[in-house]
């Protein structure tokens, strides 16, 4: 979201990349996008962490600051890896996993791009 004049963050999109042990993390600030609301509270400061544990890795909402209340949304989380893009849907209250199966090899150019549009990524801390 570039502005408070375009539509929320529904769904969410998570782009996350592991660092060397497998781990990512990040945050995502969300208030109303008018006035000062967020001075008396009215913000969330939401925290989002992935972990490998052996061929999946699982995200999840680790904590929020803020008096600001989120309903429940979905999220995409798309894990980038050097064998390709791995994709899954869910609620991160819950942790959404996603399972890397193993790829065939590459028969093309890898991705040099990625377009950050109403995505949050998580990277190497």
């Amino acid at each position: 979201m570039q502005n408070t004049t375009e539509q929320s963050l529904a769904p969410l999109t998570l782009l996350v990349s592991l660092d060397a042990s497998g781990r990512a993390e990040g945050k995502l600030y969300e208030d109303d996008g008018d006035g000062f609301d967020h001075e008396k509270g009215d913000f969330a400061w939401s925290h989002y962490g992935a972990v490998r544990e052996g061929s999946k890795v699982v995200v999840r909402l680790m904590g929020r600051e803020g008096g600001r209340v989120i309903a429940p949304r979905k999220a995409v989380v798309r894990l980038l890896t050097d064998d390709g893009v791995f994709t899954a849907h869910g609620d991160l209250r819950d942790g959404v996993e996603i399972t890397m199966t193993p790829s065939k090899p590459a028969t093309g150019p890898k991705p040099v791009a990625v377009t950050f549009e109403h995505n949050l990524l998580l990277s190497e801390r």
